[in-house]
């Protein structure tokens, strides 16, 4: 299964990351994982799950998020969701 996960947002020194718990990889290591860059275009055609992890709240990972609920709430994957399991 092909999960995306978005990432937190962190500022080390003046340069700032995209960053992932290791955690997540160990949780579903059995499982393709792509993270999100909170600052580039990213393609979600293929991912068959989303994951919207926890982490502070910069602007950019806010807009971010926003864009995918949005996508969710647009795409064809909410009428797959709520007519095979809901």
């Amino acid at each position: 299964m092909n999960i995306a996960i978005t990432q937190r947002e962190i500022t080390i020194r003046g340069w700032t990351y995209d960053c992932t718990q290791q955690d997540w990889f160990d949780f579903l290591g059995q499982h393709t994982l792509w993270t999100i860059p909170n600052n580039a275009p990213f393609n979600l055609t293929e991912a068959d799950c989303l994951f919207v992890s926890g982490g502070t709240g910069s602007e950019r990972r806010i807009v971010l998020s926003l864009w995918l609920y949005n996508y969710l709430l647009t795409s064809q994957l909410l009428e797959y969701v709520m007519e095979h399991f809901l």
